[in-house]
């Protein structure tokens, strides 16, 4: 029985040194400052809820760490219902700005080129700036293309995009859809 006792504390103190060590031999780097947000919206409603939360960093707790800033849920009115069509579900791109509110943001749209402009400027020199052309699956975000899996369209004078733009162009870490209510939840994790 003393020999698995033994056994049993050897392994919780091997494995305490690997969870400890592990990321630094890796090359994994923790969070200088993280924050998440997600974006939660339904099929065929014209609401959705953004919720955000960052650390503090002008204020440490007892144990050193820094305490959570948590804004949540914020409700925004929708300038259009997003849908599903073709199997995918289409969101307006000017609903994409509401993504972008802690920025300083604009759209364009140039009728001639039938192109959409939206640009997030943070602070005086962080400036993101992605064209969407209607009709084409080829998407520039500062100068680099991505290709979306389905071309923007133009639906009721408004501008659609693929919900997928949000991890391919917006860098959202996840986009999760529940079919028995419609929901979509796609999240962010800055600052790791």
């Amino acid at each position: 029985m003393k020999k698995v006792v033994v056994v049993c504390i050897i392994l919780l103190i091997i494995f305490l040194l690997i969870a400890l060590f592990l990321p630094d031999f890796l090359g994994i780097v923790k969070a200088k400052n993280p924050s998440y947000r997600s974006f939660n919206f339904q099929v065929g409603r014209k609401e959705a809820l953004i919720d955000f939360r960052e650390q503090d960093l002008n204020k440490i707790l007892p144990d050193g760490s820094h305490p959570w800033i948590i804004k949540t849920g914020d409700i925004i009115n929708l300038v259009a219902a997003p849908f599903i069509k073709n199997g995918r579900i289409w969101l307006a791109a000017r609903d994409i700005l509401i993504l972008g509110s802690k920025y300083s943001s604009t759209i364009h749209w140039d009728s001639e080129a039938r192109k959409v402009t939206m640009v997030f400027q943070k602070g005086t020199t962080n400036e993101t700036k992605i064209g969407i052309t209607i009709g084409e699956k080829v998407v520039e975000r500062n100068e680099k293309k991505i290709i979306l899996d389905a071309a923007p369209f133009i639906r009721n004078d408004r501008v659609f995009i693929p919900v997928s733009f949000l991890t391919e162009v917006m860098g959202a870490r996840e986009i999760i859809y529940i079919g028995e209510t419609g929901s979509v939840i796609a999240t962010w994790v800055e600052g790791i």
